[in-house]
């Protein structure tokens, strides 16, 4: 199952990305840099795993699976993680 998925994912990154670019507006790619600005905060085992879960879109009992780490400990970093982004990227919103 898993080498499915990296076999979809290398595909999908050797796609080219002209065709991403013709179809993201200003907004989204924007976007997209202030994420990635903010997951970059995280650290490395809760970057890993909020990767997992919303760029490789795996389960957290898949993320178990493929990381060795306990369903439990998935999910905390998960949660973790998430309040971490909110709070980094609310602060960023609040005009200066």
């Amino acid at each position: 199952m898993f080498e499915r998925r990296s076999r979809d994912r290398r595909a999908q990154d050797a796609a080219p990305r002209d065709l991403d670019a013709q179809t993201q507006s200003p907004t989204d790619v924007l976007d997209a840099l202030v994420v990635s600005e903010a997951m970059a905060t995280l650290p490395e085992t809760q970057r890993t795993v909020v990767s997992l879960a919303f760029y490789d879109r795996l389960t957290h009992t898949e993320i178990a699976e493929s990381t060795g780490m306990p369903l439990g400990t998935v999910k905390s970093h998960i949660r973790r993680s998430l309040e971490r982004l909110r709070s980094t990227l609310e602060v960023r919103d609040v005009p200066s």
